[in-house]
């Protein structure tokens, strides 16, 4: 099969990667994992970029961010961006510093599409050099719905699809840890419609483990940032059983504070569990 592509697949003489090991090329791998593919959105080879491990013999750890970016989160979304670039970046740093881990990250919204807005798997210190702003969210499109299930489906497909890339250029010797982190404020209302949909897609890549931890392997989480009143805990509970996701729910009931200083308490108090149990 001849092939023209050129730069970092390949000088044009050989073929890339993903037609060498069976494996889909980065536009067709960002339309499979449901995520926006038009012209304005990031490019697939930006998705497909992953920062080069140095010390192929280290455990990696991997995480995607999926922000829920739909109208109603206008009011938390100062104090979630925030949050993440002064306390959740710099606590995964002293995590990678103390622990001795190699920790890449990539950063995806979620409304009515799925879009990257920090492709490929980053270091910590890219993503400090390249923070998240107010501004870059609210200019996304079509931000009136909330594709929650889907995102959670894509983050899997992602990590998973990542890591078999990075085996096959010979980027890594050990499995990742991988690890899916969903904020929103609200249920899913776009497709899939339920929840069985997540729980598969979670039970597959769990099977897929053999002599290992599941939990050394998969981390999911999901946090609920009550905005306005979008779901009860007992319907939040639920959500996280049928889809095997571990559960924070936040809500308003610190009369002390206004809704941005109880926002930005939350978002820091979560940030705070997820470094701590890397």
């Amino acid at each position: 099969m001849k092939n023209n592509t050129k730069g970092r697949f390949g000088s044009g003489k050989t073929r890339p990667v993903w037609e060498t090991d069976g494996m889909i090329s980065p536009d067709e791998l960002m339309r499979d994992l449901g995520y926006e593919v038009e012209a304005g959105d990031v490019k697939a080879s930006q998705h497909d970029r992953t920062t080069k491990i140095e010390n192929k013999n280290e455990r990696v750890i991997a995480i995607v961010f999926a922000k829920d970016i739909s109208g109603s989160m206008n009011l938390a979304l100062r104090q979630e961006v925030d949050s993440f670039n002064e306390t959740m970046i710099p606590g995964l740093m002293g995590v990678e510093k103390v622990k001795r881990r190699t920790i890449r990250a990539s950063v995806t919204t979620f409304a009515e599409k799925i879009r990257p807005i920090r492709p490929g798997l980053l270091t910590l210190s890219e993503l400090k050099s390249a923070p998240l702003t107010v501004g870059e969210l609210l200019a996304l499109p079509n931000r009136g719905a909330t594709s929650l299930y889907q995102a959670m489906i894509s983050s899997i497909r992602f990590l998973e699809r990542r890591e078999k890339m990075m085996f096959a250029r010979k980027e890594l010797n050990h499995p990742m840890k991988k690890i899916v982190v969903i904020s929103t404020d609200g249920a899913n209302n776009m497709p899939p419609l339920y929840a069985s949909a997540v729980l598969a897609e979670r039970e597959r890549v769990l099977s897929l483990i053999q002599g290992r931890n599941a939990r050394d392997c998969w981390q999911f989480v999901l946090a609920y940032f009550d905005t306005d009143g979008g779901l009860t805990k007992s319907k939040f509970g639920q959500i996280c059983k049928d889809t095997g996701f571990e559960g924070y729910f936040f809500d308003r009931c610190d009369s002390n504070m206004t809704p941005q200083q109880m926002f930005r308490h939350n978002f820091d108090f979560f940030s705070k569990n997820v470094t701590g149990r890397i």
